[in-house]
């Protein structure tokens, strides 16, 4: 017998995507369903099996409403690494990977086939779990709360597959703590060559 044998799926990427039906201004309705086995404990299964994205989508010609959970509009690239299953890399940093609830809209623009813009604006559900405010304002911080965020993104195709993208974006939220308002703003530029 091999008592030494085994596999595992800790570190596995599910994903599952659906094709709906065709709605009012030809929309097709489609949606994702992304789910990862990131070998937490076995002792409970939220552990074990998390949930990462989760969206369903219209696509029109040139608009795209998106409502569920999903990386920020501000960016939706993945940094590269060998160990993305649990965490993203740069987590430690603020973690502008992190999986929430939102709606967004996108608008898209082209000059051209070689040349284009797309506008994406939408609402963001913040999540700050390690958020701290001194044990007498614990209970009045509130860890969720929508935030307004928007992404441009111009794009350039030149010949032989060659493409150059730059997009900047914005954040703006309120953190609210002990009756206060705290503002958060943050302002992104993402570029590919």
């Amino acid at each position: 017998t091999l008592s030494g044998t085994g596999a595992s799926l800790s570190q596995s990427i599910i994903g599952l995507a659906f094709q709906g039906p065709h709605i009012f201004g030809d929309g097709q309705v489609s949606g994702d369903l992304h789910l990862d086995l990131w070998g937490g404990t076995t002792s409970s299964l939220n552990h074990l099996v998390r949930l990462r994205v989760a969206t369903v989508r219209v696509d029109w010609k040139n608009q795209s409403l998106v409502v569920g959970q999903d990386k920020p509009i501000i960016s939706p690239r993945d940094p590269s690494s060998l160990a993305q299953a649990a965490f993203s890399p740069l987590t430690s940093a603020g973690n502008p990977w992190l999986w929430q609830p939102q709606a967004r809209f996108e608008q898209r623009f082209a000059w051209g086939d070689d040349m284009g813009l797309r506008a994406q604006a939408g609402v963001y559900e913040t999540n700050e779990p390690t958020a701290s405010a001194g044990p007498e304002y614990a209970a009045s911080l509130t860890a969720g709360r929508p935030a307004f965020q928007g992404r441009f993104l111009f794009w350039r195709n030149f010949g032989h597959g060659a493409r150059i993208e730059i997009a900047p974006g914005f954040h703006a939220s309120q953190t609210h703590v002990a009756g206060v308002s705290v503002p958060s703003r943050l302002v992104s530029v993402a570029w590919m060559m």
